[in-house]
């Protein structure tokens, strides 16, 4: 069903993602309401249900939005053969203002998502994790130089 968000425009796009990483980063899935999230974006609540089959599925689907966005910016910021622990540390920041920029609560929600009690939204937020998250930490510190610490 998201395929129909995606043709979207990327305004309409972009209210209705800042909408809901603002209303799931503030309350757990549980409390979290569609409805608030469709007044936010400005669109009615049974759009929102056009492009995305239910609450989970708009959940799952921005965390793997956020996360995307995050490994983008790690691809695009960060130099793999840095050593520096604080110097990566720098970076981080770096990304995390930069994201910021264009989506004010991506950070706060993949925080919100990794402490969720939901069973069927921990559940697969814990598989996606498995599979992408790991990966971009260890690659940015594996050859940490821990000299300066």
């Amino acid at each position: 069903m998201d395929h129909l968000f995606k043709k979207l425009d990327t305004d309409k796009q972009k209210r209705i993602i800042n909408a809901s990483l603002y209303v799931f980063s503030i309350n757990d899935f549980k409390h979290a309401l569609t409805d608030d999230i469709a007044a936010r974006a400005q669109i009615s609540k049974g759009s929102l249900f056009q492009y995305f089959k239910n609450k989970v599925s708009l959940y799952i689907y921005l965390y793997h939005f956020s996360l995307e966005q995050l490994g983008q910016q790690v691809n695009e910021q960060f130099n793999f053969t840095e050593r520096d622990f604080f110097e990566l540390q720098y970076k981080g920041i770096e990304l995390k203002i930069n994201l910021y920029k264009s989506y004010p609560y991506l950070n706060q929600f993949v925080i919100q998502a990794n402490t969720e009690t939901n069973p069927d939204i921990a559940c697969a937020i814990a598989d996606i994790n498995d599979n992408t998250k790991r990966h971009y930490v260890q690659k940015i510190y594996e050859d940490i130089d821990d000299e300066k610490i």
